[in-house]
């Protein structure tokens, strides 16, 4: 299997295949620090990363954004002091 980081996003659609349980279970493990959970109803990929100044926080949430943004995806970006949470 490609090896995820070199994967790119898909944007969803309607009529798009959906990952099944069982493939969504085995590519979890790929990326053992996020969780799946539910966000505003809806199961999503979820992270918390630490930091120790606001503005290292704040730098690490643009350069998500600007990945996204390359990959035409919309994940929730949550900044305050010392953490980031994406959920995507």
């Amino acid at each position: 299997m490609e090896a995820l980081h070199q994967k790119h996003c898909e944007t969803c659609q309607l009529g798009a295949p959906v990952v099944t349980e069982e493939e969504a279970n085995k590519l979890i493990l790929a990326i053992p620090a996020w969780k799946k959970e539910f966000h505003d109803g809806v199961e999503k990929l979820t992270r918390e990363f630490h930091f120790v100044e606001f503005r290292d926080a704040f730098r690490f949430s643009y350069k998500i954004a600007a990945l996204a943004e390359r990959e035409n995806q919309h994940p929730t970006i949550t900044t305050a002091w010392g953490k980031v949470t994406v959920y995507w």
